[in-house]
């Protein structure tokens, strides 16, 4: 392994950056229990001492070849579920904060250029900041340019769905949120990973399959698309 850090979201979409999910990875599958759990994670820590943080989990990197001037682009070998997570709740808080505008100001435009795109990449392919597998690739980018979802039920649009919905109910008293605390304290700040970085010879495909065998279960198909690539 190259680098083992503790690191926050701020630090990891620092920058000109873009993280990538491999081909061996399966989709975004997340579902309602996930998200939940997050949440109250999240809630739990608005509500609490500034100083108070919670652990997410670790997040498994292979940096990437890329031309002198472009993004630093990184594979992600392990943690795709939850940085998808977060981002699509980044653009649900950006969503809210741009229907009140007039009381969150430049609020959407901050979260968009620091967590969700690269403003000023050369490269259309590297603007954003999370580049998802092909299956999933038409929602996210509708997401992430605050489109209107494509026709047909994607996990990626029914986790926009949910977390709409939860910051309809506000805090955890049924409060109104305060989204600018909420992405940028919170989310941004509070919410510890374990960024560890591979080296360019170790095999990540191997990794991911050893890593995930602590998480939400592979199935044959995943197993066998892992050992082809």
């Amino acid at each position: 392994m190259e680098e083992v850090r503790q690191a926050k979201l701020q630090s990891m979409l620092a920058g000109v950056v873009q993280y990538r999910i491999p081909l061996f990875q399966r989709t975004y599958n997340w579902e309602r229990t996930q998200w939940a759990r997050l949440w109250d994670d999240i809630l739990t820590i608005y509500d609490a001492d500034a100083s108070r943080t919670h652990f997410v989990g670790s997040m498994v990197t292979q940096r990437m070849p890329g031309a002198a001037g472009g993004a630093t682009k990184f594979s992600v070998i392990d943690g795709q579920q939850r940085l998808t997570t977060l981002m699509i709740l980044l653009c649900a808080i950006r969503d809210r904060a741009l229907q009140e505008s007039d009381k969150w100001g430049n609020l959407p435009d901050a979260i968009q250029k620091m967590y969700l795109i690269n403003e000023f990449a050369d490269d259309p392919a590297e603007i954003n900041k999370l580049a998802p597998t092909a299956s999933d690739d038409a929602p996210f980018r509708a997401m992430i340019d605050g489109d209107a979802p494509p026709s047909g039920e994607t996990r990626i649009g029914a986790a926009r769905r949910y977390f709409s919905n939860a910051l309809n109910k506000g805090d955890a008293n049924g409060n109104p949120l305060d989204l600018r605390k909420l992405a940028n304290d919170c989310i941004a700040a509070r919410l510890d990973m374990v960024s560890i970085t591979l080296n360019p010879n170790d095999n990540p495909n191997r990794i991911f399959e050893s890593l995930n065998y602590t998480g939400m279960a592979l199935n044959a198909f995943d197993l066998i698309r892992n050992y082809v690539f």
